[in-house]
């Protein structure tokens, strides 16, 4: 009979899992019967809801062409004869002057990735069979003999019943606004897909937005060069936006800090900077015989590390020595002492960083950014200090994988913390930036009331009222653009929450020795990325990849293969167990 595996969605993170299941089986000589049922909401196999291939061209990855591979750089090999980079791929199926530093359409790179996928079902092992089900996984029983059965309801509401499974991987992307947050003639929950979600945005309207990182940026895109405005000389002397007439009236971003994300400029082939204060090797050692305090711990040392990019940076500009510089302490010394030899220069740290400058508009932060991004990481101590994190996080995940630090602090961190190093590290591309800056210079979008304003909705007039000290605004539709964070209790699929009630799964808890606890809102998981049942049990049929792990592991939010890695020891463990039960299940009884 056949081993049936499952893998639900078929995003970049189940396709990393079904290619590393593939090259296992090929390593270990082949010769199985098996079944892989794949599960996708939609029909973009490879490339999921975020790199579906049918979006706008306008929407921009923050990722560097040259950082694109889907194919693992580790044993074994992958099953296809000729396994390219994306870049390569780029060149030779669109454009051959395409660059590592380039950043491409999200929908193009989701061509890559179903390139990718189709080039595996092309050179599929002898033996196996690749299912695709274009359906959304909805529950999921556990059979008396272990083996797992999952019901489905496809577009058309058809509910169905699969398996059994021998193994199921769960790579279920991001999570998306609950059932009860609709959208309206006011209101729109979630712009993907934004030519379908934002239609009710009407012309000549006034629309408030909450959120302002990438998917503000999407959105504003959409509304504006997405209804067929144009940009032009973006990135010149005299960039300009011509309306289409299809346009908004006016966009009020607004969020938590008013905060824009900082634009990026590629930083491809330059190799990882070192750090200077920061010693991992140290903190490792101590994070293996105790949790640590990261907020007294490690806090201190990072925001020194991030204020020395800076100002490494500005003191070369002056001809003056940062190599000297050993400690903290000698770093505050030198800059009390270069700020008074040179006030012009403003002090920069991590609350400059994430406070706004009341000396700047927004517009005119805007533009410094921009002149900053433009300069690049090697010649602007801006850009080498928001980088920062970029060089910090890989090591940091090490450590706060698995509740490497104390509840508390865990939960600063999430809470207080992450969403700042995300917005200064991994922002737009700078010419999406720029594209802001058209716009606010039209009057398209206008920051007045960016830093938390009170925005309530008035029923009687239909409309959002937005209030600011004296001054107040009204919106006929309100837009949430924000990607809504895991939280498997309170915004998850409806496969979560039957998982969590049948006490299948349960959310991961971080305690410390003193009764102290914090829910991120993940899944428990063992450490090789398998659920944790209700009474702590391991369920080895099951592994769990990327975002519903956030919170348990960092950073799940990236193309890199390497980071947060369940699936390689995955399919090993599979072809394993496959070849553990040969005689049940794939060779004739003698």
């Amino acid at each position: 009979m056949n081993f049936r595996i499952g893998i639900i969605g078929m995003g970049p993170k189940g396709l990393y899992g079904l290619e590393r299941l593939l090259s296992h089986v090929v390593a270990a000589g082949g010769g199985m019967n098996i079944q892989v049922d794949l599960f996708n909401r939609n029909s973009f196999f490879g490339a999921g809801d975020i790199y579906r291939s049918d979006q706008p061209e306008y929407l921009l990855m923050n990722f560097p062409n040259g950082y694109i591979n889907m194919w693992a750089h580790r044993d074994p090999e992958p099953i296809v004869p000729h396994p390219c980079s994306f870049l390569e791929w780029l060149k030779d199926e669109k454009d051959p002057q395409a660059s590592e530093h380039d950043y491409s359409s999200r929908a193009c790179v989701g061509e890559y990735l179903q390139h990718g996928y189709n080039l595996l079902k092309q050179h599929c092992p002898e033996g196996v069979t690749l299912n695709q089900l274009v359906a959304e996984v909805v529950d999921m029983t556990v059979t008396e003999e272990k083996s797992m059965l999952v019901q489905t309801v496809n577009a058309e509401g058809v509910e169905c019943s699969q398996g059994p499974y021998q193994q199921l991987l769960l790579a279920t992307g991001h999570p998306r606004p609950p059932a009860s947050m609709k959208s309206s003639a006011s209101f729109v929950p979630f712009i993907y897909p934004v030519d379908q979600k934002l239609s009710a945005v009407g012309e000549g309207s006034t629309v408030a937005i909450k959120g302002m990182g990438l998917t503000f940026m999407d959105a504003v895109l959409a509304l504006t060069e997405g209804r067929g405005g144009r940009f032009h000389d973006v990135e010149g002397l005299k960039p300009r936006y011509e309306k289409s007439g299809k346009e908004p009236a006016k966009i009020f971003p607004f969020s938590l800090s008013g905060l824009l994300m900082m634009p990026r400029s590629s930083s491809y082939g330059q190799p990882p900077r070192q750090t200077r204060f920061v010693d991992w090797e140290h903190w490792q050692k101590e994070g293996s015989q105790r949790q640590l305090d990261f907020e007294k711990d490690l806090w201190p040392t990072l925001q020194s590390e991030i204020s020395f990019a800076y100002y490494e940076s500005v003191l070369k500009q002056h001809d003056l020595d940062a190599d000297k510089i050993l400690t903290p302490r000698e770093l505050d010394i030198v800059i009390d002492v270069f700020h008074r030899q040179y006030p012009e220069e403003c002090p920069v740290n991590w609350q400059t960083l994430t406070k706004k400058c009341n000396q700047w508009t927004p517009v005119e932060f805007l533009e410094k950014m921009i002149e900053e991004a433009r300069k690049g990481e090697q010649d602007s101590g801006w850009v080498r200090s928001c980088s920062c994190w970029k060089y910090l996080s890989a090591s940091f995940n090490q450590i706060y994988s698995n509740g490497g630090f104390t509840p508390e602090s865990h939960r600063f961190f999430d809470t207080v913390l992450s969403g700042h190093l995300n917005r200064l590290a991994y922002g737009p591309p700078l010419v999406n930036m720029q594209k802001v800056l058209c716009l606010a210079k039209a009057g398209l979008v206008d920051f007045s009331f960016s830093e938390n304003p009170d925005v309530q909705f008035n029923s009687d007039q239909n409309r959002w009222d937005l209030q600011m000290g004296h001054r107040g605004e009204k919106a006929e539709l309100l837009v949430d653009a924000r990607i809504p964070k895991i939280n498997l209790r309170q915004r998850s699929s409806a496969l979560y929450e039957n998982l969590l009630d049948r006490g299948i799964i349960r959310l991961f808890t971080n305690r410390d020795e003193h009764g102290n606890s914090y829910q991120p809102g993940c899944l428990d998981l063992s450490p090789e990325g398998h659920p944790l049942n209700r009474h702590g049990q391991t369920f080895r049929q099951v592994t769990v990849q990327g975002t519903p792990t956030e919170g348990f592991t960092y950073d799940n939010d990236t193309l890199l293969t390497t980071r947060n890695d369940f699936v390689s020891d995955w399919g090993a463990r599979v072809v394993h167990q496959i070849n553990a039960s040969q005689p049940a299940c794939n060779q004739e009884t003698p």
